[in-house]
């Protein structure tokens, strides 16, 4: 009976038969405080990083560095840790002194903290015994662009492991998949046994398709084409290539986005009349989602006008707002993120009256709202802080990006659209955005 009483809310401690719970007072000051972060009790070590990081306090950080060194417990060098980075007072050195800890999670956490000028150290954690800590290390490194961390990257691939390392590497590659793809792709088929357990073949292939930029897909077929008809690379690379989500509720999956290529690569070509029982379906789905000039039922779309070299300087403002601040949710290539935020890919909000992504960026959206025939339950706070050039910015890269066609935005339509509803307080919903013709519709 925990559910009630319903009309009433209710906080509940639940403990062991015979126990007596005593209630814990963090102490008044702040340097009394440091010490709770070893407490045995996780709510209040939790609540002591809380108010640390909210006091800010200069004067205790030499006191927190000391508990990040030697705290009696791996939770309390934990705590010390992400209270250090929540202070702004973590420094290379407790960093890398604590990449060395005996404790694999005190490891992982420094190894989630540790930045670019760290790769180095990471580097050598890539053999660490913890499958943890060589999870994390995959996320970080991936994420640096420097040639040296190639090696480590496949050098934590090749110990094996699960998909989960496959896609901790893809995660940071956003942008290069293509480059490391090659790169993996030049060593031995040998070593591929250990390596398959991981779906890099696969993961970076689907990135790749799913980005949908047709330099790199005409290069992923040439790299296909050239392993040996139906081997495990070649499979796997033609699976991660054709894979598309399944369709929800008893819908058909949609039809894939169209890849247009400037003309027929050879490439899918020659794996087709090579192709065995295991290709063939494979390469059909690839094909489907494939475009060229005088392919049988192929339609090219129409060109958008070039920008000009304003709008060009606009969208390349915009392309920097988005990939620092937008891309965290919506990911890089525009694609979303499950159940936090909806795919910008095709949006009709992103494609449709161009006030309407203004007043989203700009005021927020609150759900449900459908995208793409599927609908999101969410609320997407407004960004009121960003001047009329950058929304600008922001609009005409959303809807320029991932074969987009519309029409590039001004800041003098932002400044328009904005003095319209200058007086709201609140989100805007998506049933008020909607075009009066759409909604009648919408309700037939």
């Amino acid at each position: 009976k925990l559910t009630e009483p319903l009309n009433l809310g209710r906080i509940l401690r639940i403990v062991p038969d015979g126990s007596k719970p005593v209630a814990v007072k963090l102490p008044k000051t702040t340097a009394e405080i440091v010490p709770m972060l070893a407490h045995p009790n996780g709510w209040v070590r939790d609540n002591a990083q809380r108010v640390l990081v909210e006091r800010a306090d200069a004067a205790v950080v030499p006191a927190v560095k000391k508990l990040a060194a030697d705290g009696p417990t791996p939770q309390s060098r934990v705590h010390a840790l992400w209270t250090l980075d929540g202070m702004n007072a973590l420094t290379p050195e407790v960093v890398t002194a604590r990449l060395k800890d005996p404790d694999e999670k005190v490891r992982a956490t420094a190894v989630r903290l540790a930045d670019r000028s760290l790769a180095p150290e990471l580097l050598k954690l890539v053999g660490d015994k913890s499958a943890d800590v060589r999870l994390n290390v995959a996320f970080r490194l991936s994420a640096f662009p420097v040639p040296e961390v190639g090696q480590g990257l496949f050098t934590l691939l090749q110990q094996g492991g699960t998909p989960l390392f496959g896609e901790a590497v893809a995660t940071g590659l956003a942008g290069r998949e293509i480059e490391f793809l090659e790169a993996v792709l030049k060593h031995p088929a040998a070593d591929d046994q250990k390596l398959s357990a991981t779906d890099i073949f696969g993961t970076l292939a689907g990135c790749i398709m799913k980005e949908r930029r047709s330099a790199n897909v005409a290069r992923l077929l040439e790299l296909a084409a050239a392993q040996p008809a139906d081997s495990p690379r070649q499979l796997a690379l033609l699976g991660g290539m054709s894979g598309k989500p399944p369709g929800k509720k008893g819908k058909p999956a949609a039809a894939p986005k169209i890849v247009h290529l400037d003309a027929a690569p050879p490439a899918l070509a020659a794996m087709q009349s090579k192709a065995g029982a295991k290709a063939k379906p494979l390469l059909a789905k690839i094909d489907q989602q494939l475009g060229w000039p005088g392919k049988p039922g192929y339609v090219e779309p129409p060109k958008p006008a070039p920008l000009t070299a304003q709008q060009q300087a606009l969208f390349e403002k915009g392309k920097t707002i988005y990939a620092s601040i937008c891309g965290a949710c919506h990911q890089p290539n525009g694609a979303g993120m499950a159940g936090l935020a909806p795919p910008l890919v095709d949006s009709e909000w992103v494609l449709g009256p161009s006030e309407n992504i203004v007043r989203i960026i700009t005021q927020g959206l609150t759900g449900p709202v459908e995208v793409n025939d599927t609908k999101w339950e969410l609320e997407m706070p407004g960004l009121p802080i960003f001047s009329d050039e950058d929304v600008a910015g922001i609009a005409t890269y959303i809807r320029r990006e991932w074969d987009h066609a519309g029409s590039p935005v001004t800041p003098a339509e932002v400044s328009k659209t904005r003095a319209e509803s200058k007086t709201r307080t609140t989100p805007w919903t998506a049933e008020e955005l909607r075009p009066a013709d759409t909604k009648q519709a919408k309700r037939k």
